[in-house]
């Protein structure tokens, strides 16, 4: 399990009403009826989708509220100013899927695959994600408050300058090769997460995080430190 938030920012699961979930539509009638969907209001509200495929589709406005998603593709899709509120999504994949400066609040990812998906700028609030594949995921300048990762393969993870890192867990992942030049890794726990071969600009982005003995060692060779003996 990955380690308690401090009390001040818990996550906040996704608020949902089992007795108000209904059969959600089609995805591809929703999305890919058209070449590119350009939507202004919530495309699903309190409802439940099961297998559906949005892979390939483009457009923008694609929001969901108070949604449970099991088993969606929505591989290569390209939508911009996507929002999820109140959201579960278990075992989608969002491989290779761009959504930048997407909003995330109160969403739950469970053993789903975001292998090389684009998140670049997104916001990311009261968020979980456990047991994803998250191989060369990019969050370069994104915004992460109360988020928490479980077993997680975030190897290559682009993670550069993210402006806002707060009150994240991250439990059994791991972040080989992961890029984190320009983010601040203050009060951040790392002792039971992979962290070999990670891309660091200087000892600030490391100053205040929680690291093994060994993990030092390693990371103090990274940044060019001899340690005499």
């Amino acid at each position: 399990m990955a380690r308690p938030l401090p009390a001040q920012a818990r996550l906040h699961p996704p608020q949902l009403d089992a007795d108000a979930l209904r059969p959600g539509p089609d995805l591809y009638n929703l999305f890919g009826a058209e070449e590119r969907f350009d939507l202004d209001e919530p495309a699903a509200q309190d409802a439940v989708f099961e297998g559906g495929d949005a892979s390939y589709t483009a457009g923008r406005g694609a929001e969901f509220r108070r949604c449970v998603l099991r088993r969606c593709n929505f591989r290569g899709a390209q939508w911009k100013n996507a929002a999820f509120v109140d959201v579960v999504f278990e075992q989608c994949d969002f491989s290779n899927a761009r959504l930048p400066e997407s909003f995330f609040q109160r969403v739950r990812f469970k053993g789903c695959k975001l292998v090389g998906a684009d998140l670049v700028g997104a916001s990311l609030r009261s968020v979980s994600l456990q047991d994803c594949q998250m191989r060369m995921i990019n969050l370069n300048t994104a915004k992460l408050n109360a988020v928490s990762l479980t077993g997680c393969d975030a190897r290559e993870a682009a993670m550069q300058s993210i402006s806002e890192f707060k009150s994240v867990a991250l439990a059994h992942c791991d972040l080989t090769a992961a890029e984190l030049l320009g983010t601040r890794l203050a009060g951040v726990d790392l002792t039971d997460c992979r962290i070999d071969g990670i891309l660091l600009s200087g000892q600030a982005e490391l100053r205040g995080a929680i690291v093994t003995p060994l993990q030092a060692l390693a990371l103090s060779r990274l940044l060019g430190i001899v340690i005499k003996e």
